[in-house]
């Protein structure tokens, strides 16, 4: 085999090297081309799935949100409408110490009060309630030196003890109670 033979048969053989080897290196980057695309897909997959949880996360957040501050809002309104109708009654209360059932309460309140206080107790009453209450009752009838909306102020017959039962003072205790039943009418309502 001549010198010509020899280079034409490494020369085939390298051709045929080469080319198993560009082979090799396309089938490789075939693979990681594949590899490559299966984890960009599986990736995508994973940040589109976070992503809509995040956005369902953030939806329940900002509807919960919503929620609460509607709910801050009504209460707010509805607090403000109780309030408004329980500002009203002192302005009722003059019309109310004009009545038969007012007569009825200042009579139960006196009775109450020398029950409590004892007999030659003090009842400190408006001028006009005055000639209301029976003397024989049990107290002594006063007129008060303060200004009362109505109702009555005990005192004990040694001055030691007192019991405030004026219509203000009944009005503060039950404040929160009616506060409560007119929120509840108002929320039954919903106006």
């Amino acid at each position: 085999m001549g010198l010509k033979e020899i280079l034409e048969d490494i020369d085939s053989k390298t051709g045929a090297e080469i080319e198993g080897i560009m082979q090799k290196a396309d089938d490789e980057a075939g693979r990681i081309r594949s590899e490559a695309e299966a984890k960009a897909a599986e990736k995508e997959q994973s940040m589109a799935a976070k992503s809509k949880n995040d956005a369902e996360q953030i939806m329940v957040r900002e509807t919960s949100k919503a929620n609460i501050a509607a709910k801050m809002a009504y209460d707010v309104a509805a607090n403000a409408r109780v309030e408004s109708a329980i500002g009203k009654i002192p302005g009722k209360i003059h019309e109310y110490t004009k009545g038969v059932k007012y007569r009825k309460l200042l009579d139960a309140l006196a009775a109450k009060a020398a029950k409590e206080l004892g007999r030659g107790c003090r009842v400190l009453v408006r001028k006009e309630d005055a000639q209301i209450l029976p003397q024989e009752a049990g107290f002594n009838v006063e007129v008060a030196d303060s200004q009362l909306s109505g109702g009555l102020i005990a005192v004990s017959a040694d001055g030691k003890r007192e019991i405030d039962y004026t219509l203000d003072a009944l009005l503060n205790k039950l404040h929160d109670r009616l506060a409560q039943e007119l929120l509840e009418r108002v929320r039954e309502k919903g106006d």
